[in-house]
């Protein structure tokens, strides 16, 4: 089943407590490698992300203006209101602007570029990502980058830090 414009409660009911479950077992789990240090980055992101899209829409609705204009039943602003407000009361890093960036990122750039986007903001700096598997509180951790080590001070999940490149780094965080 898949998500229709007069779809009832009853139906997305019965979808996210049997289809869309089953799937993450059989689409998500898999991809994880559980036990490995390595694997899994960028299969289970996308499929998460995507998965966000479609609960955005759930979340969201469709209203009869949307409707009206038959426009797209689920857009990016329906899937950062679904993060901010939803992954936000899990973790408050989703309410701030590392959720959009996260979206922005990851689920477009996984989706349509095959690999994360760089973003470029307007003073010039850089922001890119860096996956690690670890802690979520603040850590030192080690990197290693381009075949050089490099220790960076307070890696966390969703957490802006600087690295030697001078250019942003956000943290994702993958278990």
């Amino acid at each position: 089943m898949a998500l229709t414009r007069n779809m009832s409660l009853r139906k997305i009911k019965s979808f996210l407590e049997n289809e869309l479950k089953e799937q993450i077992f059989l689409e998500i789990a898999p991809i994880l490698h559980i036990g490995q240090d390595t694997g899994g980055y960028f299969g289970v992101t996308r499929q998460v992300l995507c998965l966000v899209n479609f609960l955005g829409a759930l979340y969201c609705g469709y209203s009869p203006e949307e409707k009206k204009e038959n426009q797209d039943i689920g857009p990016s602003s329906k899937a950062l209101e679904f993060i901010e407000d939803i992954l936000g009361n899990i973790d408050p890093a989703y309410k701030s602007k590392e959720g959009k960036y996260l979206y922005e990122m990851y689920r477009h750039g996984l989706v349509h570029l095959y690999q994360p986007k760089t973003l470029k903001f307007k003073n010039g700096r850089l922001l890119k990502w860096m996956i690690y598997k670890g802690g979520r509180e603040p850590h030192t951790e080690v990197f290693n980058i381009e075949n050089k080590k490099y220790t960076i001070q307070n890696v966390k999940h969703l957490g802006i830090v600087g690295n030697p490149f001078k250019m942003g780094v956000i943290i994702w965080q993958y278990l």
